[in-house]
């Protein structure tokens, strides 16, 4: 379910935190129902059914079980040098900080990433 409710919400996050604009109540539902139905589709239970009580219940999971460990940092690793590794080397570094930058501090503690200004 966890994953299941990043589809869900994570666009509408990303987007009121860096997009030009925030999602519409109507898009914002219009993205939960679609997710919704194919979650259901695949057997997935106890989804909640409305896009406030996935958030409130995403919330207290992150809350509850986001923690570093040593795995959560190498499935990162591996995740931004697949984003990194097209680019000249001299870059990369700075790549590196622009992923690290545009996560939350609970991600980047959970990844053991620096936190970046």
């Amino acid at each position: 379910l966890y994953t299941l409710s990043q589809f869900m919400l994570e666009p509408a996050r990303f987007c009121a935190r860096f997009g030009w604009r925030a999602f519409t109540p109507h898009e914002r539902e219009a993205c939960f129902n679609y997710w919704r139905v194919l979650g259901e589709r695949m057997g997935i239970r106890q989804i909640p059914t409305t896009v406030d009580e996935l958030d409130a219940w995403n919330r207290a999971y992150e809350a509850r079980a986001m923690r570093y460990s040593v795995t959560n940092q190498r499935v990162a690793e591996g995740s931004v040098l697949l984003f990194i590794k097209p680019y000249p080397r001299c870059v990369q570094p700075l790549l590196r900080r622009v992923i690290y930058a545009l996560l939350d501090d609970r991600l980047t503690d959970a990844i053991g990433a620096p936190r970046q200004p």
